[in-house]
């Protein structure tokens, strides 16, 4: 876990070469057990990662930035100095599929906010024939919650993808 009051967390990753699973920047939880998370009250949070580009066929889940099993993002300050928090992610290209710019996914992974925006960008990858690819993907559970600030999502689905693609019990929440 990573916590701060005022200082910045800043994350920037690139994958490495190879076929398919290569994340810019993976944020993985552990389900059932304590949570792992980011946190932070008045400094900003930015996430931002590139994944990797491979065009065999069956090239699948490259994403930019994946979080997953339960993994927690939160800007907990009240005020109007509260953290914001920026996940950016571009995909790498690769025929098969799944291959999304921001991959929130699972029980418990959450990104949440008490008064700081949260921006959410995702570019797909993709090659003529990919299968999918989606610019930002929440599902299986996973939530984005503001109570006062706002959400941003924006996303680029590849050649079969969907720009923004919310499904499985995936929740977007702004309470404003």
């Amino acid at each position: 876990s990573i916590t701060t009051a005022a200082g910045r967390v800043i994350i920037n990753g690139t994958a490495g070469a190879g076929e398919d699973d290569n994340v810019g920047v993976l944020l993985s939880g552990r389900v059932g057990v304590t949570t792992t998370r980011i946190e932070s009250a008045t400094g900003n949070i930015a996430i931002a990662g590139t994944g990797a580009s491979n065009e065999a066929a069956t090239s699948d889940n490259n994403y930019g930035v994946s979080m997953i099993d339960a993994f927690v993002i939160e800007s907990t300050d009240g005020t109007a100095d509260a953290a914001t928090i920026m996940i950016t992610g571009t995909a790498g290209d690769g025929g098969g599929t799944d291959n999304d710019g921001v991959y929130i996914s699972g029980t418990g992974s959450d990104v949440i906010s008490d008064n700081g925006l949260i921006t959410v960008a995702g570019t797909a990858g993709g090659v003529t024939g990919a299968l999918s690819g989606d610019g930002v993907t929440i599902d299986q559970a996973a939530s984005i919650t503001s109570v006062t600030a706002g959400i941003d999502i924006t996303g680029t689905g590849a050649i079969a993808g969907h720009g923004v693609f919310v499904d499985g019990g995936g929740t977007v929440s702004d309470s404003q």
